[in-house]
């Protein structure tokens, strides 16, 4: 069976400068989770956010595939039509963004916000979706789903706002979730919760998971498989239980000697 995603050569710039993103490659089986490690600036998130094509402007896409092997069956979504690109956003691949202010509206209530993904994708009425994000809300750590639902972005904490846009990545039930660094803003309680509820809905969904982490216990706990990035480049890839007790490149042995689990 092929694999879910399938990154191929993947090479990312700016201007007339080298490659931020070199030639990278990775593939992720449906159901399993792969954790993409590496200091800041080695090119995870850029990697990650061209899955989606959501690139920076500036950004030039210099080669490479990226194929998505999805139920609908298979496509390069690097030349799949925009159109076509706004349905699986949000829909079949879903992102957990690491700075949530970025990707919430500050003029609308979470709620509504996160309804919309129910009511785009899924024709959803009105009260059906609020029934499912509130219950989504629930499943992510709100105490009050109510009061969340009427909030808007600035009334909330960090922390508050990183679990409303983990709700919005998974209220759809995505066969594929990037999450960059998911759980940064979140106190250990509620760290332990959301990675369990991204692992329940994986046995219920045979959902993909790429997790973008520093964290090297997380990493330990969720992936079967780790890649190693530094500077645009990977430098190791591999079972995560074999990349994590025994490095074979010097420097993945270095970044996990300067953060241990």
């Amino acid at each position: 069976m092929a694999p879910l995603l399938e990154v191929n050569d993947l090479s990312i710039g700016f201007g007339n400068g080298p490659s931020v993103v070199d030639g990278v490659s990775f593939a992720l089986n449906a159901g399993e989770t792969l954790a993409l490690v590496g200091e800041s600036g080695s090119g995870k998130t850029l990697s990650c956010r061209s899955v989606l094509r959501l690139l920076p402007d500036a950004a030039q896409m210099r080669g490479g595939s990226i194929r998505f092997n999805g139920a609908e069956g298979a496509v390069n979504l690097l030349s799949l039509p925009e159109k076509k690109m706004r349905a699986i956003r949000g829909d079949r691949i879903s992102m957990i963004f690491q700075e949530p202010m970025r990707s919430l509206s500050p003029l609308h209530r979470l709620g509504d916000q996160v309804a919309e993904v129910l009511r785009l994708h899924r024709n959803m009425g009105r009260r059906a979706a609020k029934r499912a994000v509130l219950e989504q809300f629930e499943k992510v750590g709100f105490v009050d789903p109510l009061r969340a639902w009427k909030s808007y972005p600035f009334e909330m904490s960090g922390g508050m706002r990183q679990r409303a846009m983990i709700a919005m990545a998974m209220v759809a039930k995505p066969e594929l979730l990037i999450a960059d660094e998911p759980t940064t803003a979140l106190d250990v309680t509620t760290q332990a919760q959301v990675l369990g509820l991204i692992r329940s809905l994986q046995a219920e969904t045979g959902m993909g998971v790429i997790l973008v982490t520093h964290d090297l216990g997380v990493v330990a706990n969720m992936a079967q498989r780790v890649v190693v990035m530094n500077k645009g480049r990977v430098m190791e890839r591999g079972d995560a239980q074999d990349v994590l007790g025994s490095p074979a490149h010097p420097y993945t042995a270095k970044l996990f000697a300067a953060a241990p689990m």
